[in-house]
C-alpha cells in the first residue's frame, strides 16, 4: 500500500516506526487536517483511489512465475521501459494483464476448486505461452475460433438445441408426431451432400423439400432456432480476457469459424456477449465458401489481412482443423481444450461410475458444470477424487443438482395431486425450502401452493407418544444409542435417582449404564403398570397446538421430509386427525403398506458392500439447517406456542456446511438463470444422474481429506459427534495374514509338497518386502536414492561373483 499511495502521490499517514517510516507524509497527530471541512473532496478521492488500487492489483499484478522465462519477462520490461517514455505516470506503464471480468472468473473458479488463486495462470506452462505471445512484438496478429472457444454453450453437444426446441415447433408445425431433432440433422445432412460448406438457407431449403411446409412455418422455426442459439450461448471467460487483452496490446484480432450461420447473425451473437468488434475481421466458412479443416479458410485470412504466418497465432479447440491445419502454413496455434472435454477426464465419466448413465442421457447440468470448472481447462484438479476435496465443489456439483432434481421431483408431486399447503419438515428440509420458493418465484410465476417451515422433530413429538399403548414403539424407533438412564429420562420422564425406581430396575434386571437397545424386554418389563408422566401430557397439549395452528384449516396438505420412515408424519395424523400426503427424499422398509411418495428408494451401495446408498448422516447433516439447534419441545409465551430452539454456536462443520449450503444454492441459481423455464426438466433423465455421485461421497472411498473433517450432532446419542461417512475400509490384519499362510501350509501338505518349499517361498517373501521397505526409506531425496542404487549394484556384484567361486 505504501507503494501504491506513493505511486499515485497520495498522503501517508503513520504512527510509530516501522519498516517504512521514512517514506510517511506526516504524522497521524495531522490526519485531522486532511479530514477539514475544506477538504471536501475527501470522499470522491478515496472512491476514486480505492477503484485506481483494486483495478492495479486485479488487472496489473503479475505473478512472479509468469516472468521466470527471458521469452516473457524481456519482452515486458521493455514495454514497460516503452510506456515510460510516452507517461511519465509509472502506474500507467505496468503492461495490463488481466481484466476485471477475467478476474472475477479466476477467482470463482479458484474457490469453487478450493485452489490458489495466484496458480490460475502460472501451474502450467501452456497458459503461460499465451501470454509470452501477448507480451511478445514478434506476435502482430491473434485469431480466434468461436464456438467452444469465444462463446460455449451450456449442452453436452450441439444439437441439444433441438431437443429444447421440439415443444415451440411442435406449435408452429400443429403437429405433436412432428421429431424436430431428427428432421433437422436430416436436412442438415441433406443440404452437404457433395458440398464443402452450406448456409443457414442452405440447411432449411433442404428442409422444407423433406417436409413440405409453408414459408411462414420455415421462417418461424428459422427465427426461433436463432433465438435458441442466444438464448443458451454465454461467453467462455478465459479466451474473453485473451481477446480483450490482444486488442489492449495493440495486435491485429481476427475471428474464424467454420458455421452455417451468416456472418451478421454470429456478429449479434459475439457482441450480445460482450465482445468488442471494432476493428476486428470476422470469417465464417459459409460466406466464403471455404473452410478451416482443409486450409482454404486460412490461406484467404492470410492474403486478404496481409498477416505474416510466422507472426500470426490463432487459438481454438479443435486439434486439426484449429491447430494441425494452420500449423501446416506456419501459424502459431494455441490448443484451448472444450470444457465438457476436459470434464470427461474426471471420476464420474469413468466406464465404472456414470459413463454410460451420463451418455445416453440429456444431462445439460454437467455441461453448465463443465463450463464453471474448466472454462480455463489447464487448472489444477486432483483427478483421483471426485470433487477436489472442495466443500464448495460438493455443494455446487453433487448436492447442487441433486437437491433441484428432488424439488422439481417434489413439485411436479404436488401439483398433481393438487396440494393446498406443503409442510417442510425442520430442519432437515430447510435448504430445500429455499430452493422451492426461488423456483416458485422465478419459474413458476408464485403459483405454487404455500410453504411453511414446520420446526418438528423426534424430540418434539415424544410427548404425542405418551399412551402406554406406543411404548414398545418408542422403544423401537427411539432407542438410538442412549443408555438406559438416559432413554428413561428422556424419553418418559422417569426420576431415575428414586429409590423406589433404582429398586424396581434391579429386580428388572436394568442396568443404568448399559445401551438401551440391548434392554428392550427389561425395559418394557419396568415401565409395566409405570403411570404416565402428566409432565409430559401438558407438553402434548401444547404441541397439538402449535400442529394445529400451522394447519391453519387447510384441507390438502403435502408433509416434505429428507426420509425415511415417517413415524412423525405419523402422530402428527393421529393427534391432528388430519390426513397427510407424505414426501420423502428416501424411504425405507418400515410398514408394508404406506401412501409415501418418495425420490428414492434406499438401496445398498454399489461402491462399498456393507453400507447404504446414501448414508442419512451424509445428507441430513449437509442440507439442515445449521445455525438453530433442533426443537426439543414447545412452550407458551403470551398465548403464542414458540418452539424451543436456540442458536448454534458455529464450529469448523457448522461453517462448513453453511458454506455448502450456500454453493448448493448458487449451482441453482445458475441453473435457473441459464435454463429457465427448461429447469423444470432436470430430472427427466435417469435419477443415477444425481444419486450415484452422492453414493460415492457416501462410500468414504475418496474425497476424505475434506469429508472426515464433517461431523454432525445426533440429539438422541451421548456420543454427540458421528461422522458423516464410514470408517475406511479394514486392512488385513496380521492374524489374517498368519490364518492363511496355515492355509497355504496345510494345502501344500495334502497335495504332497514338501513343507521346505513353503518355507523357502515364506523367506523369499519376506525377502522382498524388506528390500520394498529399506528401498522406500531411502528413496526419500535424490543422494539417498544414489546411494542406496550404488549400494544395491555392488552387492548384487560380489553376490554374483561369489556363486562363480563355489
Amino acid at each position: 500500500m505504501y507503494l501504491i499511495a506513493l505511486i499515485l502521490n497520495k498522503p501517508i499517514f503513520t504512527y510509530g516506526k516501522d519498516p517504512n517510516y521514512l517514506f510517511r507524509t506526516t504524522s497521524i497527530d495531522n490526519i485531522e487536517k486532511y479530514y477539514s471541512s475544506e477538504n471536501t473532496t475527501f470522499l470522491n478521492e478515496y472512491e476514486k483511489l480505492r477503484y485506481n488500487v483494486l483495478n492495479y492489483i486485479f488487472t496489473k499484478k503479475v505473478n512472479i512465475s509468469t516472468l521466470r522465462w527471458v521469452s516473457t519477462y524481456s519482452p515486458y520490461l521493455t514495454r514497460i521501459l516503452q510506456s515510460v517514455k510516452r507517461s511519465p505516470k509509472i502506474v500507467d506503464s505496468i503492461p495490463t494483464i488481466n481484466t476485471l471480468e477475467g478476474y472475477f472468473s479466476q477467482f470463482f473458479n479458484a474457490v469453487l476448486l478450493n485452489n490458489d488463486e495466484n496458480n490460475y495462470y502460472s501451474e502450467n506452462s501452456s497458459v503461460t505461452e499465451i501470454y509470452k505471445k501477448l507480451f511478445s512484438n514478434e506476435i502482430t496478429a491473434i485469431g480466434f475460433d468461436i464456438f467452444d472457444t469465444l462463446l460455449c454453450r451450456n449442452t453436452t453437444e450441439p444439437t441439444q438445441i433441438f431437443d429444447m426446441m421440439q415443444n415451440e415447433v411442435e406449435k408452429i408445425v400443429d403437429s405433436p408426431a412432428f421429431n424436430f431433432p431428427l428432421t433437422r440433422k436430416t436436412a442438415e445432412l441433406y443440404a452437404r451432400k457433395n458440398k464443402i460448406e452450406v448456409t443457414f438457407e442452405d440447411v432449411y431449403d433442404s428442409f422444407k423439400r423433406i417436409t413440405n411446409l409453408s414459408d411462414s412455418c420455415i421462417e418461424r422455426i428459422k427465427n426461433l432456432e436463432i433465438a435458441f442459439e442466444k438464448k443458451f450461448l454465454k461467453p467462455r471467460y478465459f479466451t474473453k480476457n485473451i481477446f480483450d487483452l490482444a486488442k489492449i496490446y495493440g495486435k491485429k484480432v481476427f475471428i474464424a469459424s467454420d458455421m452455417y450461420l451468416s456472418q451478421k447473425v454470429i456478429e449479434d451473437l459475439l457482441k450480445s456477449n460482450g465482445y468488442d468488434l471494432t476493428n476486428v475481421s470476422v470469417f465464417i466458412s459459409s460466406e466464403l465458401n471455404k473452410v478451416k479443416h482443409n486450409g482454404s479458410l486460412f490461406t484467404y485470412i492470410l492474403k486478404k489481412e496481409n498477416l505474416v504466418p510466422q507472426c500470426t497465432l490463432f487459438i481454438g479447440d479443435n486439434l486439426k482443423s484449429d491447430i494441425e491445419i494452420p500449423s501446416k502454413l506456419g501459424i502459431n496455434t494455441f490448443l484451448l481444450p472444450k470444457a465438457f472435454d476436459v470434464l470427461k477426464q474426471t471420476m464420474p465419466f469413468k466406464m465404472q461410475e456414470l459413463k454410460i448413465t451420463i451418455e445416453s442421457n440429456v444431462s445439460l447440468h454437467y455441461a453448465l458444470l463443465a463450463n464453471k470448472l474448466f472454462d480455463n481447462p489447464y487448472v489444477i484438479f486432483d483427478y483421483s477424487t471426485y470433487i477436489n476435496n472442495s466443500s464448495a465443489l460438493l455443494g455446487y456439483q453433487i448436492l447442487g443438482p441433486l437437491t433441484l432434481s428432488l424439488t422439481i421431483w417434489l413439485i411436479d408431486n404436488i401439483r398433481t395431486d393438487n396440494i393446498d399447503l406443503v409442510l417442510f419438515a425442520a430442519r432437515d428440509s430447510k435448504v430445500i425450502l429455499n430452493i422451492y420458493n426461488m423456483l416458485n418465484a422465478t419459474i413458476y410465476d408464485n403459483k405454487l401452493p404455500s410453504s411453511k417451515y414446520f420446526i418438528i422433530s423426534r424430540s418434539a413429538t415424544l410427548p404425542l407418544y405418551n399412551r402406554i399403548a406406543n411404548r414398545a414403539s418408542l422403544i423401537s424407533l427411539y432407542v438410538s444409542s442412549l443408555n438406559v438412564k438416559d432413554f428413561l429420562i428422556k424419553i418418559f420422564g422417569i426420576n431415575v435417582n428414586n429409590h423406589s425406581i433404582i429398586k424396581k430396575a434391579r429386580e428388572c434386571g436394568l442396568s443404568f449404564n448399559r445401551l438401551a437397545k440391548d434392554q428392550k424386554v427389561e425395559i418394557l418389563k419396568f415401565l409395566e403398570n409405570m403411570p404416565i408422566d402428566q409432565t409430559l401430557a401438558k407438553e402434548a397439549e401444547i404441541t397439538k397446538e402449535y400442529i394445529k395452528n400451522i394447519i391453519n384449516n387447510a384441507k390438502n396438505i403435502a408433509y416434505f421430509d429428507l426420509g425415511t420412515r415417517g413415524t412423525s408424519k405419523d402422530i402428527i395424523e393421529e393427534v391432528a386427525n388430519i390426513s397427510l400426503h407424505p414426501y420423502f427424499f428416501r424411504k425405507t422398509k418400515y410398514k408394508i403398506i404406506n401412501n409415501i411418495k418418495s425420490y428414492i428408494a434406499d438401496s445398498h451401495n454399489p461402491y462399498r458392500p456393507g453400507i447404504k446408498k446414501i448414508l442419512p448422516s451424509f445428507y441430513e447433516c449437509l442440507l439442515s439447517d445449521n445455525l438453530n439447534s433442533t426443537c426439543t419441545g414447545y412452550e407458551n409465551i403470551n398465548n403464542e406456542i414458540i418452539p424451543k430452539t436456540f442458536k448454534r454456536e458455529l464450529d469448523k462443520t457448522s461453517i462448513q456446511t453453511i458454506r455448502i449450503q450456500k454453493y448448493i444454492e448458487l449451482f441453482c441459481k445458475d441453473y435457473i438463470c441459464s435454463f429457465k423455464e427448461f429447469t423444470k426438466y432436470i430430472n427427466q433423465d435417469a435419477l443415477d444422474l444425481f444419486i450415484l455421485p452422492v453414493a460415492k461421497l457416501a462410500s468414504g472411498l475418496t474425497d476424505r481429506k475434506l469429508l472426515e473433517t464433517i461431523v454432525f450432532d445426533d440429539p438422541l446419542s451421548t456420543n454427540g459427534k458421528i461422522n458423516i461417512i464410514p470408517s475406511k475400509l479394514a486392512e488385513k490384519t496380521s492374524k489374517t495374514i498368519v490364518s492363511n499362510q496355515i492355509k497355504h501350509k496345510i494345502d501344500n501338505q495334502k497335495y504332497g509338497f514338501d513343507d521346505k518349499y513353503l518355507k523357502e517361498e515364506l523367506k523369499l517373501k519376506h525377502k522382498k518386502e524388506n528390500f520394498k521397505k529399506n528401498r522406500n526409506l531411502f528413496y526419500k531425496n535424490k543422494f539417498t536414492k544414489f546411494l542406496f542404487d550404488t549400494w544395491r549394484k555392488i552387492y548384487l556384484r560380489k553376490k554374483r561373483s561369489f556363486k562363480k567361486i563355489k
